[in-house]
């Protein structure tokens, strides 16, 4: 679980820096789903 707390963390920073960065957002919601989070999964993507 330790990898994907690390990537949530690079996403949401890359999200920070670049709010229009579509692949950070999606990259989120593809670990939101991963991690069976469904309503953040789905309205990420």
């Amino acid at each position: 679980m330790g990898r994907f707390k690390k990537a949530e963390r690079y996403y949401n920073r890359a999200i920070s820096i670049d709010p229009k960065f579509s692949q950070a957002y999606y990259g989120l919601g593809q670990l939101s789903l991963k991690k069976n989070d469904f309503e953040k999964g789905k309205e990420l993507l």
